[in-house]
């Protein structure tokens, strides 16, 4: 992911804002024209409403890493009640058989 020093984004917002015209700031400087949107919209943004939404974007990330560990600690748990089972049935099985196996 490439990254663009604070001035050059201003600059950039700076000269679509007054020509109205992202597409083509976008293509005379080679920034993606999706890229350059979301700078011009955040600079829109009042800065209170701008750290609310970074707020909600961090905390979607750690939801998602949340429910990945949480799925992930589903298959554990049902693979480790199969081998419990498992290690119950046979355990059984050589009780009533009067010995080990």
């Amino acid at each position: 992911m490439k990254q663009y020093s604070l001035e050059f984004k201003n600059q950039l917002i700076k000269e679509a804002t007054e020509t109205k015209n992202v597409a083509m700031v976008a293509r005379k400087h080679s920034v993606s024209k999706p890229t350059l949107y979301a700078w011009v919209r955040k600079a829109r943004q009042p800065k209170g409403e701008a750290r609310a939404v970074a707020r909600v974007d961090e905390l979607e990330k750690k939801l998602k890493s949340s429910q990945l560990e949480n799925e992930i600690l589903k298959e554990l748990l049902k693979k480790t009640n199969l081998a419990w089972l498992g290690d119950s049935k046979l355990q059984e099985s050589s009780l009533r058989s009067g010995g080990t196996q």
